[in-house]
């Protein structure tokens, strides 16, 4: 094996899980691993130019898997969002965490997920998920979503403080 298809298999055993992950946001399940095989079907084809280009790897596929996704979606004409449990899905639980522990994780995931869903429009769920669940950097959604990073930025910063605003309530007692 030549030392690039040995640089493309560590590049496809590091990348496959988290470019899973961001494309289950944005199609089913089912779709994304198919997606995600295809993207580095492409990658592989022009591994010798994405070496070259100045661009991460990872980037240039996030690149990649935006325009199969938007491919998949004009033939389902669909948009799926994540739900409560795919979120769950989505955040791993820690090691050697203790039932207790474990229970108030649940808890607090599952008022996130619904402070994120009843506060936060769908892009910017998009955009919070991304960079906060997925880690994905603001340039990284940006081309992902085909949006500008200062957008990303302005909507991270709104869904902050939505979230924020939400959260507040959800934890406030009121006394009857």
């Amino acid at each position: 094996m030549d030392e690039r298809t040995a640089m493309f298999e560590e590049f496809v055993a590091d990348a496959r899980a988290r470019l899973t992950r961001i494309a289950k946001v944005r199609v089913p399940a089912w779709t994304a691993e198919d997606l995600v095989a295809e993207t580095f079907e492409v990658m592989y084809t022009k591994w010798r130019e994405v070496l070259a280009d100045p661009t991460p790897p990872f980037r240039y596929a996030c690149g990649i898997l935006r325009n199969k996704v938007v491919n998949s979606r004009r033939h389902t004409n669909r948009e799926v969002l994540p739900g409560s449990a795919d979120l769950l899905d989505l955040i791993e639980p820690q090691l050697e965490e203790s039932a207790e522990q474990t229970a108030v994780r649940n808890i607090q995931i599952d008022t996130l997920t619904a402070s994120i869903r009843s506060a936060l429009t769908q892009r910017e769920q998009q955009t919070f998920v991304l960079h906060y669940v997925h880690s994905l950097t603001t340039a990284e959604i940006a081309d992902m979503l085909d949006i500008n990073p200062a957008t990303v930025r302005a909507q991270l910063k709104h869904s902050r403080q939505k979230l924020k605003r939400s959260m507040k309530h959800s934890f406030t007692l009121h006394d009857d």
